[in-house]
């Protein structure tokens, strides 16, 4: 499974480098100077990652957005300790009813792929692999049910549908069909993945990686 996973790595790091070609520091905002409230958290769980001087991990708005705590967590403590619900089976995380409340499918979307994004590194903290399955069952549900353009252009929760693409024959096609739109949507804007863009591929390269060490995907 390494060996496979692997080249996967190294692929998304190389596409990270075209919109960051700096690995050893963080972007402050994106090119247009906006930052989404889970990018508060996730800069603030990458500088942690990174060993970088801790920052700031609460956005001044949305800090009760499901995927804003369960970032905010990973940033101030190195964990989660929300569990997926393991009776709900192929399903996603999130209420796919508050889509509406939410301001519609798009920012639903990206919500539910920016928390499974992070759910991923709750599962290797807890080295446990049936919250890492549950994880890829939450994916598994996107495969049939969602578009990866339904969402924005932030290629959240790609290292999912890669993964699924090594691991599971049934869906391989779809999976790597589904991280090749998310990782093309990151670059329609400015032809390249915008700054953000590029850190949350560095982390999926990193949150694959990180699997692989705690012997999660063996």
């Amino acid at each position: 499974m390494r060996d496979r996973l692997i080249p996967i790595i190294n692929d998304l790091a190389d596409l990270a480098l075209t919109g960051w070609d700096d690995p050893a520091s963080l972007p402050t905002n994106d090119e247009l100077g906006h930052k989404r409230p889970a990018d508060v958290p996730f800069l603030a769980w990458r500088a942690r990652r990174m060993g970088l001087p801790a920052l700031n991990a609460t956005p001044s708005v949305s800090a009760d957005a499901p995927e804003v705590k369960l970032w905010r967590s990973l940033a101030e403590t190195g964990a989660i300790h929300a569990h997926p619900d393991p009776t709900r089976g192929i399903a996603p995380f999130l209420d796919p009813s508050l889509a509406g409340a939410m301001g519609g499918v798009e920012v639903w979307t990206e919500s539910e792929l920016a928390a499974l994004h992070a759910l991923w590194w709750g599962a290797i903290a807890s080295h446990e692999a049936h919250r890492l399955r549950k994880v890829l069952d939450h994916a598994r549900w996107h495969i049939e049910h969602t578009q990866p353009d339904n969402a924005t252009n932030r290629p959240w929760a790609v290292h999912l549908f890669l993964v699924l693409g090594e691991l599971d024959a049934d869906v391989a096609l779809e999976s790597r069909l589904y991280a090749q739109t998310l990782a093309h949507n990151c670059r329609v804007a400015v032809g390249r993945p915008d700054v953000i863009s590029a850190q949350i591929l560095f982390d999926a390269a990193d949150a694959i990686g990180g699997a692989l060490d705690a012997g999660l995907l063996d």
